[in-house]
């Protein structure tokens, strides 16, 4: 579950803590343009 403030749209990253996990792929971005 992700939860987030609807009132700030664009792309925001989400990542492991753990550089090695980092490294391997474990980081990605959520994009969010606004409610529809």
């Amino acid at each position: 579950m992700v939860e987030f403030d609807t009132a700030n749209p664009g792309r925001w990253p989400l990542h492991c803590h753990h550089l090695y996990h980092m490294a391997t792929g474990m980081m990605t971005y959520i994009a969010y343009e606004g409610a529809i």
